[in-house]
């Protein structure tokens, strides 16, 4: 029974991981360059391969296959709320509504990081990780609170943008 809900725990934070990681890319980009967007792009990469990993490899295949349908809820969250659009305005006043080039830029870095978390999920069903018993049993806690701080910073960010109200008038 602790092996199903720390299972379903590291989905919901795989899920969360993901879908942030990808709207966060946006803000990252645009106040840092390329190399900064792709180490903070490998980094969270890292935490999705510490997050998934397991010694079985059916554990970690349904980790996985669980945290996409639990993206969808993260995934409509960001939209609803518009977060890069505010973000495109927090960083630029008077940017207004977001251009054809822009959005497709952001599909581009997207596809990136889903391209660098599907072979994340190759490498770890490939190599079967050893994890030493301490991180086994801390996984869960550790997984939870990075996923946590990542989802503060959100927040946080999204606090800060302006309002929709005042970007469309």
């Amino acid at each position: 029974m602790k092996d199903k809900v720390s299972t379903i725990v590291l989905s919901v934070c795989l899920a969360v991981i993901f879908v942030a990681t990808i709207f966060l890319i946006g803000p990252v980009s645009y106040k840092f360059n390329l190399p900064v967007t792709l180490i903070y792009s490998c980094l969270m990469t890292l935490l999705y391969m510490f997050t998934l990993a397991d010694e079985k490899r059916k554990t970690m295949l349904i980790k996985w296959l669980l945290s996409i349908p639990l993206s969808f809820p993260v995934w409509k969250w960001f939209v609803r709320c518009e977060f890069m659009l505010r973000c495109l305005n927090w960083f630029f006043p008077e940017y207004g509504r977001q251009s054809a080039g822009g959005a497709f830029a952001q599909s581009f870095l997207m596809l990136i990081f889903m391209g660098v978390c599907g072979s994340g999920v190759f490498i770890c069903l490939l190599t079967k990780p050893k994890l030493p018993e301490k991180v086994k049993k801390r996984q869960p806690v550790i997984s939870l609170a990075l996923t946590l701080i990542l989802w503060v910073i959100v927040l946080v960010l999204e606090k800060n943008f302006p309002s929709i109200g005042k970007i469309h008038s």
